[in-house]
């Protein structure tokens, strides 16, 4: 049966998957010959993704606390004692600095394993690189990815029907394979990204899956190319 892709698309559940995954190599790594430079750097970007969830979350809460402050200070009935500015928490100890590129630079190596004759079936399930069956109502669920120029800028649509949304990749410059761009969940998208040269056109490559429940299912879109610039 067709599997969906392995890779989840909400931050908290890519943040299970990323130390699962992390886990799981370390135990792995003697067999599929994984070194310890290569483990270095799973370890660093699942701690680099895990800090920035929890900073992310931290500014919601504290822009939430700010807001109600600043009421507070403004409309509340006038008192003697001065009150103290609220004070950002922050979001733990700062890890590693890491390149950005987190889920491509993983999905890398996640098709390295794959081609790797050592790593079998199970050690992949247990990796969570695997895929689960896809439901078969989505099974061959196509997007109808179109891609026009607004503003300068790329803009994407399509129909969602009865799916969330789509898991959009693109290739541009000198890439020779798609990466991760964004997640839709609204029918049309922008990518506002500046051209690699600026002042210099450039070729840009998108294909989309459906996303239902945070998978992706479905097949891949057609290629869709624009020039911009």
């Amino acid at each position: 049966m067709t599997k969906t892709y392995f890779m989840p698309t909400s931050d908290k559940a890519r943040l299970i998957w990323l130390n699962n995954f992390n886990l799981k190599l370390i135990a792995y790594a003697a067999i599929l010959g994984i070194l310890a430079p290569a483990l270095l750097i799973v370890s660093n970007d699942y701690k680099a993704f895990a800090y920035m969830v929890a900073f992310k979350a931290a500014v919601k809460k504290f822009a939430k606390a700010t807001t109600l402050f600043f009421k507070k200070l403004s409309n509340a009935t006038p008192e003697t004692a001065s009150t103290a500015y609220p004070t950002f928490p922050g979001a733990g100890t700062v890890p590693t600095a890491v390149p950005v590129g987190i889920i491509p630079r993983t999905a890398i190596l996640v098709r390295q394993l794959k081609a790797n004759t050592d790593c079998t079936d199970a050690m992949k399930e247990d990796l969570g690189i695997v895929g689960t069956d896809i439901d078969p109502a989505f099974a061959t669920a196509k997007p109808d990815l179109t891609m026009i120029i607004t503003g300068g800028f790329p803009k994407g649509r399509y129909k969602r029907g009865q799916t969330n949304g789509i898991h959009l990749e693109e290739m541009r410059g000198t890439a020779t394979a798609f990466a991760y761009l964004l997640t839709a969940n609204k029918p049309t998208f922008t990518d506002m990204r500046p051209n690699l040269v600026p002042g210099q056109s450039e070729k840009r490559q998108y294909r989309a899956w459906f996303i239902v429940n945070d998978i992706v299912v479905g097949v891949p879109s057609d290629i869709v190319t624009i020039s911009v610039g």
